[in-house]
């Protein structure tokens, strides 16, 4: 979802997640750890290409499996462009934060599959400010954790229902 306010952008990214199982929130999990490290590197004078290494080598160290299924990049510059094409946080950028810079940070993980053998891919993001001292500032400042972005059916019983499947939101 994005939004336009006096011609400057924003966005923010979630996946929704219907009966995800444990394997699928754990993913997910993770990547909320990962924008959190993004966003401890996000800081006036750090290169992009800095910022991008730094949440690699965290999926090096904590779930080397994961690498080759994280998003190619991690985000870019925003404002009046929604997207600013040479601030692109990857591998290779070699521009640096400046401090009131605005981002869409995204991270994702793509390619996986669950125990039934489905494929599927888990995506978030959120618009950051970067500050000149500290860490980036979210912008988007909303609940992301598994049970306010998954939708859980459980059996009716559990309920007092008779037949059928409630729906259980977060």
């Amino acid at each position: 979802m994005g939004i336009r306010y006096k011609s400057y952008c924003s966005n923010l990214v979630r996946t929704l997640m219907v009966d995800p199982p444990q394997e699928m929130q754990e993913h997910y999990g993770f990547l909320l750890q990962l924008q959190d490290e993004m966003l401890r590197h996000m800081k006036h004078g750090t290169r992009l290409c800095e910022v991008y290494s730094a949440v690699m080598e965290a999926v090096r160290k904590q779930k080397p499996e994961l690498l080759g299924k994280v998003t190619k990049n991690l985000g870019f510059a925003m404002g009046i462009e929604f997207r600013e094409g040479s601030l692109v946080i990857n591998s290779k950028n070699q521009h640096r934060l400046k401090k009131g810079m605005v981002f869409s940070v995204n991270v994702g993980l793509s390619e996986l599959s669950c125990r039934e053998g489905r494929p599927y891919a888990i995506f978030i993001g959120d618009t950051v400010l970067v500050e000149e001292d500290g860490p980036a500032v979210l912008l988007t400042a909303v609940k992301k954790k598994v049970k306010n972005v998954g939708i859980f059916l459980k059996v009716g019983a559990e309920f007092g229902a008779k037949k059928g499947r409630i729906w259980k939101y977060g």
